[in-house]
């Protein structure tokens, strides 16, 4: 895992949010109902002194690794599983949503619920505003299985697929090639 160009715009609260654990060592930044609740007012998605509870940690959870499975497909170039959308479609409905004109910046779709609803809804509306503005293709998941670090792809041809070359495209380059060198072993004997 591997910070690479910020993302555009509002997509980069988004991949922080998805950035926020370590699959390789299991370290979460949402451990907490107080570290959830200070990560989403950092980012001003929620008031500072906003409750959360326990079950409130859980739900972001199991939306941040529905919005994951969603950007992976984007890497795999997949239909993003429909599960996973189904929680992101009940957090866009729990949130309800107004629009909102800005003179230089255009609409902005923004959540009418508060608290986590409408944190977790705001998110929702970035994903939204980036598939509307053609954005949302070049986002995606690291193809590593013990990464999938969020990252938006830069590249012309958008094929990116690790979240950076140095490090996990790197491994997996090293990997496939021990592969490909061990089955010619096999092969000569």
């Amino acid at each position: 895992m591997a910070a690479k160009d910020p993302s555009p715009g509002q997509l980069e609260t988004l991949r922080d949010f998805l950035n926020t654990i370590d699959l390789a060592s299991g370290s979460d930044d949402f451990g907490s109902p107080e570290a959830l609740r200070d990560w989403l007012a950092e980012r001003k998605l929620i008031d500072g002194d906003a409750a959360v509870e326990e079950p409130d940690v859980a739900r972001a959870i199991e939306v941040r690794e529905a919005f994951r499975d969603v950007v992976f497909a984007n890497t795999c170039k997949e239909q993003p599983d429909a599960a996973a959308l189904a929680v992101l479609s009940a957090v866009g409905a729990e949130g309800s949503y107004r629009m909102i004109f800005h003179p230089q910046e255009g609409p902005t779709i923004e959540p009418v619920a508060g608290g986590l609803r409408g944190a977790l809804a705001a998110l929702v509306a970035i994903m939204a505003q980036a598939m509307l503005d053609g954005s949302w293709g070049r986002f995606k998941a690291c193809r590593r299985d013990d990464c999938r670090w969020a990252f938006f792809d830069w590249t012309k041809n958008h094929s990116g697929l690790w979240c950076s070359m140095a490090g996990c495209g790197n491994l997996m380059k090293a990997r496939r090639y021990q592969e490909r060198k061990r089955g010619k072993r096999g092969g000569e004997r």
